[in-house]
């Protein structure tokens, strides 16, 4: 892997990026039929793995170049499945202001956090499908 991020499983799942600002971070599934379940519907697996990808990742950019001081890891998700997932699923990931400050004095002081990110799945006429939080644990390297 030239990028530590090259991972075989992400590439399998085809996740595009949408977009990424302070705070916030998009990602979509645009299903083939290696995504879908019986029922015709997005598999449970898929979504829950955008979900953790898109929560994690917003921690991931917030923290930018001192991700290489950190310890950044999922410690749980919470999905709820609230509508059928069918056709492209966006899923955006976002942390306050006062988040952001916590994350970044997690690392710089030495003392870890856990910070909840809310992340929610629409489809492309902007139902929601998938409400989350993501439970990330934030701590220096070092710790």
């Amino acid at each position: 892997m030239s990028n530590q991020f090259e991972m075989p499983w992400v590439t399998m799942l085809a996740p595009e990026f949408v977009s990424m600002s302070e705070g916030s971070l998009t990602l979509a599934l645009s299903p083939t039929e290696m995504h879908m379940n019986h029922n015709n519907d997005i598999n449970a697996g898929p979504l829950f793995s955008l979900t953790e990808m898109a929560g994690m990742g917003v921690v991931v950019g917030v923290l930018g170049q001192r991700i290489k001081d950190a310890f950044v890891v999922c410690k749980n998700v919470s999905i709820d499945f609230v509508a059928r997932a069918q056709g492209k699923i966006s899923f955006n990931a976002t942390i306050s202001q006062d988040q952001i400050r916590t994350i970044l004095q997690a690392v710089n002081s030495g003392n870890g956090v856990n910070e909840v990110v809310e992340v929610i799945g629409t489809n492309g006429e902007g139902k929601v499908c998938t409400k989350a939080q993501v439970v990330c644990v934030i701590k220096p390297a070092r710790a």
